[in-house]
């Protein structure tokens, strides 16, 4: 597997579970590439920041309700 074949694998995880191969695949791909697991960091922590904004956290918390 490659970076843009793992990365379309990270994007297709949103709409619905991996296979467990394509998951098997990914994992692999994700333990041997370090720029790869930097962009599923930042993936990560953005996408739990988008998720945090929209239940109200951060309204909330900035004063913005």
């Amino acid at each position: 597997m490659n970076c843009r074949e793992h990365s379309k694998l990270v994007l297709d995880a949103l709409d619905h579970p991996l296979s467990p191969q394509d998951q098997a695949r990914a994992d692999e791909h994700l333990a041997d590439c370090s720029f790869c697991q930097g962009a599923y960091r930042q993936f990560t922590i953005m996408q739990r920041e988008i998720k945090r904004f929209f239940s109200g956290d951060v309204a909330e918390k900035e004063g913005n309700s």
